[in-house]
């Protein structure tokens, strides 16, 4: 038998099996089999495929082309700044860091001229958290935007006052190793200057319900 005999009494592609190449993600081999079929132009193949697509045909080539860009392996959580992702606990899913700006300022006591206390002698603890020195990192399925206002809220109100106040408490210079840790709930914040000499490295995290452990 020749090739020309062989290839006349090939059967010709049917639009299910048209359909099921689309379904599992072979649009351009259904194109291919569809131009063959028909002799028709690319932009003609593509315009009769669509024609003959149901939504179900569709809804199952977009799952196949999801299917395909997901990664791998799981994405895990991933901070920018801040202290050490390796002192963060396995399991954690929601977390913050930066590196702030830092200074330990020390005021005399001073008088007027009828000796007078006008100021007292003092030491304040200068954090200034720098917009783009700061990354937070949430990888839960569905992130809970109350529950991560609520973490950030922790943050501001309870966590870095507290932090200023063991600064001044032990007197933190910014070229000390000394470590912040504060534990409330499932809050957790962690810090220290890291002997860096300007700056402040901090991380906090929520630490995973007991039902998620």
């Amino acid at each position: 038998m020749s090739t020309t005999e062989s290839q006349s009494t090939k059967p010709l592609i049917t639009d299910d099996e048209l359909r099921a190449l689309y379904r599992a993600g072979k649009k351009i081999d259904a194109l291919r089999e569809l131009r063959a079929r028909d002799g028709s132009s690319l932009a003609e193949a593509k315009g009769y495929l669509d024609s003959i697509m149901t939504a179900d045909d569709f809804a199952a080539w977009e799952a196949m082309q999801a299917a395909r860009l997901a990664p791998t392996e799981p994405v895990g959580l991933k901070l920018e700044w801040g202290m050490p992702q390796s002192l963060i606990p396995a399991g954690v899913q929601l977390a913050w860091g930066a590196r702030a700006i830092y200074s330990l300022h020390s005021y005399e006591t001073k008088r007027d001229r009828r000796g007078k206390v006008i100021q007292r002698a003092s030491t304040e603890a200068i954090i200034d958290l720098l917009p783009d020195r700061q990354s937070v990192s949430d990888i839960r399925p569905a992130p809970l935007i109350d529950e991560r206002r609520a973490f950030g809220d922790w943050i501001n109100k309870t966590a870095i006052p507290a932090l200023k106040k063991w600064c001044v408490k032990q007197y933190v210079t910014s070229d000390s190793e000394d470590k912040f840790e504060l534990t409330e709930g499932r809050y957790m914040l962690i810090a220290s200057p890291r002997g860096s000499c300007g700056y402040l490295y901090i991380t906090a995290w929520l630490a995973p319900a007991s039902e998620d452990k």
